[in-house]
């Protein structure tokens, strides 16, 4: 039995803090909830500050450049936005004209310092040409005549000269840079022997360099021969260039920028390769990066305004693409080698801004899904969080064990 004083002790402490408890401020007036504020009584703004979002620009990416030729300085204006964007590419992977791009971008120290160089690249290439003997102001819809009548100087130009992509690789592609640089795949398309199809014997008995432009005379024979075995199931090869000692590096790049027909394979290691863009469906080479980088986006830039393949050919990887609003390819039967050859100035300068207003419209657009997603599921685990604190007590911070004012008991004697 409990003593009746203890029991009026119990009393006047009860009535204390009673009295203790109606001098202070009500919750909404100032007074703390006990054991802190529940979240759904937070401000919203601050859960999702809290929340760990992340800037979709901050995302590290690898990069996939299709071939295309000339056409290859719209991807030089994609590099710019991304730069102004300070987007963190972490790989790169290119095919054609994209495997020359992609080598100045790896060895560049940074992507700012990357877009600079591929400006540099495209208007000398666009200066050593010069503007078009017809139909100069035309960029996009050139006519037909226009082409027939470009056609014989686009041939001829300095793109296409022996030694002219060799320069231009020499004076923006440090070997030393590129071995340090970000990882670079090329496409490649393991050639027949160049000499097949040559009139002259003794063609089949001279020494090829073991890395170098091939010698000999059959090499547009050779490339009717390996566009066969290409439509026949022979499929290119993603190669990883930055180990490769500076001269191999140098030839495996050309050779998956030589376009058929029109240039000779490259001996690389003794094997002769050529563009891996139009030989072994090789133009995309997403596949190259997807599952060997650490990342799970890869952003693949088009030269032609309709996708080469369909993102989920890749499960596992994000694949962005970013493909021209317009065609790049002027029409009639001499578009494509019109589009892939022509390196004027005024067309260069309309590819260049091309390519940097899609990247803009097209990933501005998957950064705000991006941000759109990351916020929606932060709203969501407020809620969620917010609805199982209604079925939850308030806790007590204070002395006491139980849920009644400071320094009551919960004994159940009293």
């Amino acid at each position: 039995m409990v003593d009746p004083e203890e029991i009026a002790r119990r009393a006047r402490q009860i009535g204390d803090a009673a009295g203790r408890a109606r001098s202070e401020p009500l919750y909404g007036a100032g007074a703390p909830v006990p054991g802190g504020e529940p979240r759904g009584l937070r401000d919203p703004r601050e859960v999702v500050a809290e929340s760990g979002l992340v800037d979709p620009r901050r995302v590290p990416v690898g990069l996939a450049l299709a071939g295309g030729g000339a056409k290859g300085a719209y991807q030089a204006g994609v590099v710019r936005f991304l730069a102004e964007q300070g987007v963190q590419v972490v790989a790169v992977a290119g095919a054609s004209i994209g495997a020359l791009n992609g080598a100045v971008l790896a060895a560049a120290r940074d992507l700012a310092a990357a877009a600079v160089a591929l400006r540099e690249v495209w208007w000398q290439a666009a200066r050593d040409t010069g503007p078009p003997k017809a139909g100069v102001g035309v960029v996009w819809d050139e006519g037909i005549g226009d082409q027939v009548r470009n056609l014989p100087g686009r041939m001829s130009g300095p793109m296409l000269q022996p030694g002219y992509l060799d320069a231009l690789l020499t004076k923006y592609v440090d070997p030393e840079a590129l071995r340090r640089g970000l990882p670079l795949f090329v496409t490649t398309f393991r050639a027949v022997d160049p000499v097949v199809g040559s009139r002259r014997p003794l063609d089949y008995f001279r020494n090829q360099p073991w890395d170098g432009p091939v010698r000999g005379a059959g090499f547009r024979l050779g490339a009717m021969i390996d566009v066969l075995r290409s439509k026949a199931g022979r499929s290119s090869d993603w190669v990883y260039v930055n180990d490769m000692p500076p001269v191999r590096m140098h030839n495996v790049i050309l050779g998956s920028a030589g376009i058929p027909f029109l240039m000779a394979p490259r001996n690389v290691n003794g094997v002769p390769v050529r563009d891996g863009d139009v030989l072994g469906r090789g133009n995309m080479p997403v596949g190259a990066l997807a599952g060997r980088i650490p990342c799970e986006r890869v952003v693949a830039v088009h030269l032609q305004d309709q996708p080469l393949f369909h993102g989920g050919a890749f499960p596992g990887s994000d694949v962005v693409q970013i493909h021209p609003s317009r065609s790049l390819r002027p029409s009639g039967p001499l578009g494509t080698a019109s589009g892939s050859l022509d390196l004027s100035p005024a067309r260069v300068e309309a590819l260049y801004e091309l390519g940097y207003d899609d990247a803009k419209d097209q990933l501005g657009r998957v950064w705000t899904e991006d941000a759109a997603r990351q916020l929606a599921e932060a709203v969501a685990g407020f809620r969620h969080d917010a609805v199982a604190e209604l079925d939850e007590p308030l806790r007590n911070p204070g002395p006491g064990s139980g849920s009644g004012p400071e320094g009551i008991t919960d004994d159940p004697e009293i």
